[in-house]
């Protein structure tokens, strides 16, 4: 199988315990509770994305695919799928500010519905640390595949991390 058309990897600043996919800004979706992924809410043209770390940054690698890519669960805590409709782009953005110029659009094939699969790991030593200085070595980090797919519900293929559970069963 061919792989990814574009994959960066980069240190992406996350605040309040969160950072956003955005096509349009006014579409990202609040916490609402439970998160059934216990990691991403897509809503169309935005999702919010729950890291362990507080403040500071982690790792994120976002690839862009023309099909779905293989399954990797090893070496992950937790891999879920959503689907993310798109009606422009979906950047990935910092914690309070804009898009993160060296990661790819992840509707790259313009507008459509699109399945974004999110791997981590290191979320719970994220929230363990809560907080890091710019010197310091993240200690999270988030892999992000994106494809054109049609509609489909989300999915949760491996679940193992405290904090994702915490998520999936925090009562509303």
């Amino acid at each position: 199988m061919p792989g990814p058309l574009r994959d960066v990897r980069a240190r992406l600043f996350v605040a309040e315990g969160q950072y956003v996919i955005v096509g349009d800004e006014e579409r990202v979706p609040g916490i609402r509770q439970p998160v059934a992924t216990g990691v991403i809410i897509a809503a169309p043209d935005g999702a919010l994305l729950l890291p362990g770390m507080n403040t500071g940054d982690i790792w994120v690698r976002a690839e862009t695919w023309a099909a779905a890519p293989p399954l990797e669960l090893a070496g992950w805590d937790d891999v879920v799928e959503v689907s993310y409709p798109a009606t422009t782009e979906a950047r990935l953005c910092a914690g309070g500010g804009g898009a993160h110029e060296a990661l790819p659009d992840l509707a790259w094939d313009g507008p459509g519905t699109y399945r974004l699969r999110v791997s981590t790991r290191g979320r719970d030593a994220g929230a363990a640390a809560d907080w890091l200085d710019d010197d310091e070595d993240p200690v999270e980090e988030h892999r992000i595949q994106s494809w054109p797919a049609p509609a489909s519900p989300p999915a949760v293929h491996q679940a193992t991390d405290e904090l994702g559970a915490y998520w999936r069963s925090a009562p509303d």
